[in-house]
């Protein structure tokens, strides 16, 4: 009798585990069929949005800084702007991109009009010389393209990077639709830091968006959050993050010593149709400027008007007389 009890239950948990194991598999194939697309679909919706915010930094409990910004983005990832702090006419500073360049402006004191403080045209390859994340983080793309970047790397690029390796896929508890990655990532870029078994739980009925996430790394480890609005309009397809939190931790994972804390607070945040006139220093009453080599390639033959050719023609040929005049008198 025991020896049946025992038999039924190994085969009541092989069949447990195939199952577990099949939904495993269809759920793997999901997100390899879905996630990547939904991604860049969120992505082209975000990068046509507007909205203002505050940005507030923490060192433990302490606030370090605090920015009420307004931002405008159009097309695509090299037309953005962000200014400080929530209007041009108020702000004192900007930072944006458009035309081919990076920019940043200050206002001058004295006559309240914006002056280039800063300008990096891009290169072939489309960057300028400031790191990728490093101009994310300045102009706020890391918190208005929270849903589908992570550490302001686009989740499909994370993705299929020859160093990312996928653990492990599994549905959450609860029913909610949330699901738990597990990953390393090795990258060969050393500007980009290793992850061992990161922990990203996203949404997949809401576009695989990001919800929370834990990496750990060398120094310690960051985790971030991204809240969202109770629904979606009825002309609206994406959900519009509210709140984007990221935390840095220093020691190992788990311990509780928190070194900074950044987070912002979308105040509105809607769909934009934007237009090129505003992603331009002429918008901001700064003079345009061109690419290098733009202006030499663009600058308008000079073309000389032909009477001044014929005068110089005849004067060269009356010489030319005076001096075979003179030869043949001395011949003779």
């Amino acid at each position: 009798m025991e020896f049946l009890i025992v038999l039924w239950m190994f085969v009541c948990c092989q069949a447990t585990d195939r199952q577990v194991n099949n939904e495993s598999q269809e759920l793997l194939k999901k997100f390899r069929e879905e996630a990547p697309r939904a991604w860049s679909e969120y992505r082209d919706f975000l990068l046509q949005t507007k909205g203002t915010g505050r940005r507030t930094e923490r060192s433990g409990s302490n606030v370090r800084k605090l920015t009420d910004v307004s931002f405008w983005m159009f097309g695509d990832s090299q037309k953005y702007i962000m200014v400080n702090p929530t209007s041009k006419a108020e702000a004192a500073q900007c930072r944006g991109s458009a035309a081919g360049y990076w920019f940043s402006l200050r206002r001058q004191s004295e006559s309240e009009e914006f002056v280039i403080s800063r300008l990096d045209h891009y290169n072939a390859q489309g960057e300028t010389n400031w790191q990728n994340e490093q101009r994310l983080y300045e102009a706020g793309m890391i918190f208005t393209l929270a849903p589908c970047v992570v550490q302001g790397q686009f989740l499909p690029d994370l993705i299929a990077s020859p160093g990312f390796m996928l653990r492990e896929l599994s549905a959450t508890d609860g029913g909610s639709g949330h699901v738990e990655l597990s990953f390393d990532l090795s990258p060969d870029d050393p500007n980009i830091t290793p992850i061992t078994n990161g922990k990203l739980v996203l949404s997949m009925n809401d576009h695989w968006s990001v919800i929370r996430y834990d990496l750990p790394v060398r120094w310690g480890s960051i985790s971030g959050a991204v809240d969202y609005g109770d629904g979606l309009a009825a002309d609206q397809k994406f959900q519009l993050p509210t709140r984007v939190s990221y935390e840095y931790w220093d020691g190992q994972a788990g311990q509780s010593n928190l070194g900074t804390n950044v987070e912002f607070e979308f105040r509105d945040f809607a769909a934009y149709i934007g237009d090129d006139a505003d992603f331009t220093l002429k918008a901001f009453g700064v003079t345009e400027v061109e690419p290098p080599g733009v202006a030499e390639v663009n600058a308008p033959v000079k073309q000389t008007n032909l009477w001044i050719w014929f005068v110089c023609l005849s004067f060269v040929f009356a010489v030319l007389a005076v001096v075979l005049h003179r030869r043949n008198r001395n011949v003779h």
